[in-house]
């Protein structure tokens, strides 16, 4: 996954400058890393309120469109600010037509109220993926994760978060997450993909594979992220922690 927000653009101004050209990755460094899935992910706490329905749309169409089943558009839900009522279709922030909505947790908000909107999502149908919980101090407790996990909520890994992007403290979160296999998925999440350095990956990739093995890393950065992209609209997507 790359995330793309504030850092590239200036969403007063970006409907009119998103063009094809602001997508366009290095192939090499597709080949380096070996992913074969790219999701870019706008986060929907940095588009003003008035834009946000048509950038989000101009967003998607323009990735769908730069080449078909190869690139995938996705938005990121601040959860203190998602309300059921505000959109008249949760469904419109679900992954490429499936029920997974990409959500970040508030850090000034109370681990029992998003736990209260997680399950509103979950009761409307969405199923709630979590990202970097290793940078939200709400979920350092362990019982509270457990929690969470059990209603079915995902948790998804940025490696940014391991490669000195943020205090050492939370590397030493991500890596005790996953040791204690709380990661349903792991993605780059950088916030400028023109800037991704694939040997940086590919050393923090390594790092992962000493700590869980081949089989649980290649779970966590294809199977999962598959079964999320594969527009399958079952109850069960047989996503694995």
């Amino acid at each position: 996954m790359i995330d793309i927000n504030n850092k590239n653009f200036n969403f007063y101004t970006a409907i009119e400058e998103l063009t094809e050209r602001n997508f366009k990755i290095n192939e090499k460094f597709l080949n380096n890393v070996n992913f074969d899935q790219i999701v870019f992910v706008i986060s929907e706490k940095y588009i003003p309120i008035r834009s946000e329905k048509l950038f989000r749309n101009q967003f998607d169409n323009i990735v769908k469109n730069i080449e078909k089943n190869k690139y995938f558009a996705a938005s990121e839900i601040l959860l203190s600010n998602f309300s059921l009522s505000h959109f008249e279709n949760p469904s419109d922030f679900h992954i490429n037509k499936s029920r997974f909505i990409l959500v970040e947790l508030n850090k000034f908000q109370s681990i029992k109220k998003s736990t209260e909107t997680l399950l509103k999502l979950i009761k409307n149908g969405s199923i709630p993926i979590i990202v970097h919980p290793e940078r939200n101090p709400t979920l350092q407790n362990i019982g509270s994760i457990n929690n969470l996990k059990s209603l079915g909520v995902l948790f998804q890994l940025s490696l940014g978060s391991m490669i000195s992007f943020y205090p050492e403290i939370i590397g030493s979160t991500a890596r005790e997450f996953l040791l204690k296999g709380y990661y349903d998925f792991i993605a780059t999440d950088f916030q400028n993909h023109q800037e991704l350095n694939s040997e940086q990956i590919n050393i923090t990739l390594n790092e992962l594979n000493s700590l869980i093995g081949n089989n649980k890393l290649n779970q966590l950065i294809d199977t999962n992220p598959k079964l999320v992209l594969d527009e399958n609209l079952s109850n069960d997507y047989e996503i694995k922690s």
